[in-house]
């Protein structure tokens, strides 16, 4: 008995073994997917201020949602708008984007951290919408456009409302 008593003891400590081992495996792959996904993570591009009529964002993923006032809008976002929907939002370098009816615009690169490398990068693919440009437009120039399926454009003012109409 005394010798099975010890088998048991052992197998019992190899089993809390194979579990902490189980459990730091576990801690150690959640820890790296945590990680990896902060390093993939889409910036915030601006916040919702006003959503009207019909307007919904098509997120990097494909999935669509419809705005409210505060949402956060994304980096790879697409924001379309109806015939009568409008949406404005506040960018985070302090600028200032109305999406006008009927557009479709994606934004395509977004960084506004105070650094050199911030970038404002949107692509219209039809419609119009205004921008009064904060701190990238103000400070980091190269760094801010917008594409058109024909042109890219630079800009080099504060404020400007661009519109492409695709031919039929």
């Amino acid at each position: 008995q005394a010798r099975q008593s010890r088998q048991q003891r052992r197998q019992l400590n190899m089993d809390r073994a194979g579990i902490r081992n189980g459990i730091r495996s576990t801690l150690l792959l959640l820890g790296l997917w945590l990680s990896a996904g902060a390093a993939f993570a889409a910036n915030i591009a601006g916040q919702v201020e006003l959503v009207e009529g019909e307007v919904k964002i098509i997120g990097g993923n494909g999935a669509e949602r419809a705005p409210q006032v505060g949402d956060n809008v994304m980096e790879g976002d697409t924001l379309q708008s109806g015939k009568s929907g409008e949406l404005h939002m506040r960018m985070q370098d302090n600028g200032f984007i109305a999406v006008r009816p009927s557009t479709k615009i994606k934004i395509e690169a977004y960084q506004a951290k105070g650094t050199d490398s911030d970038s404002s990068v949107f692509s219209l693919l039809t419609g119009t919408f205004r921008s009064i440009t904060g701190w990238i437009g103000k400070y980091n120039r190269k760094n801010y456009s917008i594409k058109t399926p024909t042109s890219t454009i630079g800009i080099r003012g504060t404020d400007h409302e661009p519109m492409y109409i695709p031919e039929p």
